[in-house]
């Protein structure tokens, strides 16, 4: 599958499920989290050569805070997050 762009990042990523633009070739893994409000997912992936640099739970912590943002704000989902230390 081609996507329009990569995350290149040594942090952990999440990637939107089932959309085709973002690609995160570099991690692995995938802990699945579902948007508390429209149930959209998203694999949340650490990198490969670096693994974990934020605390897995504080990464799923940040992503639920960041979609539902994202909803109090009225604006669609990103197709990726990234979270940095």
């Amino acid at each position: 599958m081609t996507y329009r762009s990569e995350v290149n990042s040594i942090h952990p990523v999440a990637i939107k499920l089932g959309q085709k633009n973002v690609n995160a070739p570099d991690h692995y893994g995938s802990l699945v989290v579902p948007c508390d409000a429209c149930k959209d997912e998203f694999a949340l992936n650490p990198n490969r050569m670096h693994g974990w640099t934020k605390p897995m739970e504080e990464c799923v912590v940040g992503l639920r805070a960041s979609l539902a943002q994202d909803h109090q704000a009225q604006r669609q989902h990103q197709d990726s997050y990234e979270f940095p230390p």
